[in-house]
């Protein structure tokens, strides 16, 4: 009986001894680990405190670093738009003027006509009432259309009250409570190659001509595109961009003229116009190359936006 107990007291003692050992070398293999996690951890807490430092030696920079900036969003110019800004985002133009060219759509009754935007896909078309006291008379339907108005939302029976407008109420039901462009301006706007097809059906009009300024002999002339002259006899108006005296630079220089197309004839413009504003070498040459041509006799060159870019 003793002899098994005192067999039973070593089993527990060399047991005690193997979980002794074992426990040693479990401690061995997690004291390297250990070891290593606190020194990387010092190393992380060492970058912390570098970054605090120079966080707290340069806040406002940080601070500029970590805001982005923010994205302004773009505001269409009232002074151009197209149909379709002016349907889809009426609230930024009602009772903005604006100018507007687009395709000629149909003619609405007597007093209007719609337009619209053939660059815009699907573009919805805008409802024009022409007040200028002026008919618009395309020339064709290809030709496209400048309108120049207020925009308002249409109500019928204050637009006929406040112009003196006779309207088809079945005709215009349907532009009732939509955006329309009161039109104080309607001309047509064909394009310079357009003009140079079949000039007399422009001469003598008020027309609307985009185009890019193709060869400058001054600031008060110059050709549009196809080598339509165009004569700018405003010489207090300078239409080149950022006031750029050099001729030259303003090539390529998109813009948009309006005026009347005369004949090219120095002898019936001198007894109608000012043309003292041109230089005389400027002159002679011009009658050299434009003698008996289609001539724009502008009142206004403006920077062309939107579709007309």
């Amino acid at each position: 009986m003793i002899k098994r107990l005192v067999n039973q007291n070593n089993s527990s003692h060399k047991l005690w001894q193997m979980k002794g050992a074992i426990a040693l070398a479990v401690t061995a293999l997690i004291l390297p680990i250990s070891s290593l996690n606190a020194q990387e951890a010092s190393k992380a807490t060492n970058r912390s405190n570098i970054i605090a430092q120079t966080d707290t030696e340069q806040p406002q920079q940080q601070q500029q670093q970590q805001q982005p900036e923010q994205p302004q969003e773009s505001q269409p110019d009232p002074g151009s738009a197209t149909s379709d800004d002016v349907t889809n985002r009426p609230e930024q133009f009602i009772g903005q003027t604006v100018t507007v060219r687009g395709d000629y759509l149909e003619q609405v009754g007597e007093n209007a006509f719609t337009i619209t935007d053939e660059q815009v896909f699907v573009a919805d078309p805008i409802l024009v009432v022409n007040v200028s006291g002026n008919s618009l008379d395309l020339p064709s339907d290809d030709i496209k259309v400048q309108a120049t108005g207020k925009v308002r939302e249409f109500t019928l029976d204050e637009v006929a009250q406040e112009y003196d407008l006779e309207f088809d109420r079945a005709t215009y039901a349907q532009y009732e409570n939509t955006p329309v462009i009161i039109a104080q301006s309607v001309a047509p706007a064909p394009e310079p190659g357009q003009i140079g097809e079949n000039p007399d059906q422009y001469y003598d009009r008020q027309i609307a001509v985009p185009g890019n300024i193709a060869n400058s002999y001054s600031l008060n002339a110059f050709t549009l595109d196809d080598d339509l002259l165009v004569l700018h006899l405003d010489s207090e108006s300078d239409y080149r961009e950022n006031g750029n005296n050099d001729n030259n630079n303003s090539n390529g220089q998109r813009v948009v003229v309006t005026g009347v197309l005369r004949q090219f004839n120095v002898e019936d413009l001198e007894s109608e116009y000012d043309l003292s504003s041109i230089d005389e070498n400027v002159r002679r040459q011009l009658e050299e190359n434009y003698a008996d041509r289609p001539v724009l006799i502008s009142d206004g060159v403006y920077p062309a936006v939107g579709q007309d870019n």
